[in-house]
């Protein structure tokens, strides 16, 4: 989720498109901590810096990994907009913002479910 996002902000509040608003919405903290305490998580999740593999896309990820539970993860893009990270950047920036390009979203959402466990 990216940290820059003008039309679904990260510390919540309301969506939009240009100046209309599109409905109410948690903080990705909030989001997160929602879905920590689901899947039974304790504690403070485990935190790294991504390497910065393209330090002029202007933007970072931050992985929250919360363990002894089921599988809970934030990749937090500091700087990133609207934007699918590793992926085309399909409109201006003026618009979405930053695309970052130091992660492949796919990947990341593939390996994810990949690793969790059956059900």
């Amino acid at each position: 989720h990216g940290t820059s996002d003008a039309l679904v902000p990260y510390v919540g509040g309301h969506a939009r498109t240009g100046n209309t608003l599109r409905g109410a919405i948690w903080s990705a903290d909030r989001s997160i901590a929602f879905w920590a305490a689901r899947n039974g998580c304790a504690g403070a999740p485990a935190t790294r810096v991504l390497p910065d593999l393209d330090p002029a896309d202007g933007s970072r990820v931050i992985e929250a990994d919360y363990r002894g539970c089921v599988s809970t993860v934030l990749l937090r893009v500091e700087g990133g907009g609207h934007t699918w990270p590793g992926g085309v950047q399909i409109l201006p920036m003026a618009l979405l913002g930053t695309t970052n390009r130091d992660i492949d979203a796919s990947e990341a959402i593939w390996r994810f479910f990949k690793a969790a466990p059956a059900r």
